[in-house]
């Protein structure tokens, strides 16, 4: 049976996110460059292609911003921000509509691999304690979602595949993206071996949807199927 490591620690989610002290950035792009390199969700797509400007898109910075808020909130550390602290890791963000945020961070070092769960602790204080648990992985976890992520070709897909519907914002360089539907879930995989990459799927990337399940089962968190969407 493997024995499990509990830390507990109080913080409270404030009462609008985007209220909440951003983290110090890594470069000069902006404070939610702590966790996403400024440009990360983003391309420049074919401008023959780009449809009408829509108010119901969000901007490259909002999607990072969104996703940086959920880390924050968390307390978890950047994965592409500062010196590596595992020679290799990789990790699921998990956002969900109508379920608190999960983070697995998967990794290894000297050939020991570990993985490190995240979460609200749902029995302490209405869930706004964080629960973290830490536990070792046997070499043939780590060979299972490692090659699962090679399989998905993971560090040359492109980081959000909904950027054929971006649009140019009319008479400037940004260019802005859907962020899926309205009840759905993202799976966020991040992975860092001498370069950082990171892919963001709506509910419906079957190949990234299906990484994402094995970091759960990795985690052995016994969630009701009806609730992983």
């Amino acid at each position: 049976m493997k024995r499990w490591s509990f830390a507990i620690g109080s913080l409270l989610l404030s009462a609008c996110a985007t209220e909440a002290a951003p983290r110090l950035s890594c470069g000069s792009d902006g404070p939610y460059t702590y966790y996403f390199p400024a440009g990360t969700f983003a391309e420049k797509p074919d401008p023959d292609r780009l449809p009408p400007a829509d108010e119901n898109h969000d901007g490259e910075l909002r999607v990072r911003q969104r996703y940086s808020e959920s880390l924050s909130y968390l307390g978890a550390g950047s994965l592409s921000c500062g010196a590596p602290t595992a020679a290799e890791a990789y990790r699921l963000v998990w956002l969900r509509s109508f379920h608190a945020p999960v983070i697995i961070l998967v990794s290894r070092n000297a050939g020991l691999p570990t993985l490190d769960l995240i979460l609200p602790d749902e029995k302490q204080h209405g869930g706004k304690a964080i629960l973290r648990q830490r536990h070792a992985l046997s070499s043939s976890e780590w060979l299972r979602l490692t090659e699962a992520l090679e399989e998905i070709d993971f560090w040359d897909l492109r980081p959000n595949d909904e950027l054929t519907g971006a649009f140019r914002i009319p008479g400037s360089d940004k260019v802005q993206v859907r962020l899926g539907g309205k009840d759905g879930a993202r799976w966020i995989i991040e992975g860092r071996s001498g370069r950082y990459h990171v892919v963001d799927r709506w509910s419906d990337g079957d190949d990234v949807v299906a990484v994402g399940r094995i970091f759960l089962e990795l985690a052995q968190l016994n969630i009701p199927e009806e609730d992983i969407y």
